[in-house]
């Protein structure tokens, strides 16, 4: 359910400013990196033993972090479709939400993105077996968060959403969630029979892209696993590191000619078939409404966040992304594999960087994305993570067979990319207005 604020309801989306992306630049990146720094100088400070033992600390604390970050994701995403607002809407007038959202996980606890992100640094203290990570450090960040909620943003929404809001708090709890409606809200939508003509099938839409990101998940937490784990080799192989760089950078290369032509790229992801109104207008002579392609999206409203503009042409902002991130990667490949650079001690942090980034690129179509930039940057990162990736793994283990291992798991990961982009338009199409349109994708 989604009721109104008093005010004026609009139903125009809220304009993501750049502004505006700091808080998550804060969430994914800055607190990260400082619970990590702060979490190493409390356990040595108060002499505190790692806990839990591997790989308990891998299996659970990965779980963990993952479980919140889909909360948080979800969360936020519901807000900004169905609220209209952004999480950090009340700092300014144009982002601030327009309805109160009391469906899907509003429906588990007031606060779900609450929730899901302070579950970040918990996961994060379990996977590097820090005891002050897990709970100083986490409990610290939620208490905060619980101040901030109780005494700045409810007393903020009563008065903008006066009885409705009063009535949703009394029937739904703070900050920790119903567990049924939890369950539901996470994991029906993903096992959800659709009707056919000729028989049941799961959804392409839930099914198939949970498919593609958990293998990948999986993939990057075996990767994890074994760069913590394995015996570091006693000598490397001569000349290792410059073939890992050399393949590499031939996968950018090709990255970003297919990024650059994409349209060519598309033919053999993204074929199109003529659907059945074009058959019926085709047959009874009926005049179509039909929407040209510029590079491989259609140039209809529907895929206006997926395409940029510069100097009069248009580009697919995805492709633009994965080739800036290509042709930074190729400029750190040279600079890291070809030399005799060292990372050290930070070679752990640079991983979990690139952990970090390669997650996101991942989990992108999981938000909804209104904002060209965003599909930009986060296609930056996806690439950029898969070098930071490359470059830990080196200076963490340096094992021959591990390297060639990420070097085919990344290329797992393009592919996997670019098949979810696919159902993702199939997605979009799927729900346009147009009953006539040439530009269906199967």
């Amino acid at each position: 359910m989604v009721r109104t604020s008093p005010k004026k309801v609009t139903n125009r989306m809220p304009h993501i400013g750049r502004k505006y992306l700091l808080p998550y630049l804060l969430i994914f990146f800055v607190v990260p990196i400082l619970t990590f720094i702060s979490g190493e100088w409390l356990d040595r400070m108060f002499q505190l033993p790692k806990f839990p033992p591997f790989p308990f600390n891998l299996l659970f604390g990965l779980g963990v972090f993952f479980f919140g970050l889909t909360i948080g994701i979800r969360s936020t995403r519901l807000l900004y479709s169905k609220g209209r607002g952004l999480p950090w809407g009340e700092l300014a007038e144009e982002a601030r939400s327009a309805r109160l959202v009391t469906n899907g996980l509003y429906a588990c606890c007031r606060n779900p993105m609450t929730f899901g992100y302070s579950l970040l640094p918990f996961g994060m203290g379990i996977i590097f077996r820090s005891p002050s990570m897990t709970f100083i450090i986490s409990a610290t960040i939620l208490t905060i968060a619980i101040v901030l909620l109780k005494v700045w943003e409810e007393p903020v929404l009563e008065r903008r959403f006066g009885e409705a809001y009063l009535e949703y708090k009394r029937s739904t709890p703070f900050l920790f969630p119903k567990v049924k409606p939890l369950v539901l809200d996470l994991f029906g939508p993903m096992l959800k029979i659709q009707q056919n003509e000729q028989a049941e099938r799961p959804s392409s839409f839930g099914l198939v892209p949970l498919v593609y990101i958990g293998l990948s998940l999986l993939g990057l937490c075996l990767l994890t696993v074994l760069t913590f784990n394995i015996p570091v080799p006693a000598g490397r192989i001569a000349w290792q590191r410059q073939v890992t760089g050399s393949i590499f950078m031939a996968i950018c290369v090709l990255g970003t000619i297919a990024g650059i032509s994409p349209s060519r790229c598309s033919q053999m992801t993204h074929s199109r078939t003529i659907g059945r109104s074009q058959y019926e207008s085709n047959s009874r002579n009926v005049e179509e409404t039909t929407t040209a392609l510029e590079g491989h999206h259609p140039t209809c409203e529907s895929f206006s966040s997926h395409v940029i503009q510069f100097r009069g042409e248009t580009y697919c902002a995805g492709c633009t992304g994965l080739v800036m991130g290509a042709i930074m990667s190729l400029l750190g490949s040279l600079l890291y594999f070809f030399s005799d650079l060292s990372a050290g001690e930070a070679g752990a942090l640079i991983f979990w960087l690139g952990f970090v980034g390669v997650a996101c690129g991942l989990l992108q179509y999981n938000v909804t994305m209104d904002r060209r930039l965003v599909h930009v940057l986060l296609n930056v990162v996806f690439v950029v993570g898969a070098f930071l990736l490359l470059v830990g793994v080196n200076e963490v283990n340096g094992n021959v067979v591990l390297n060639y291992y990420l070097l085919i798991l990344i290329v797992y990961w393009i592919i996997a990319r670019i098949m979810m982009s696919q159902l993702e338009h199939e997605k979009i199409c799927s729900t346009c207005g147009l009953k006539s349109c040439s530009h269906s994708f199967s």
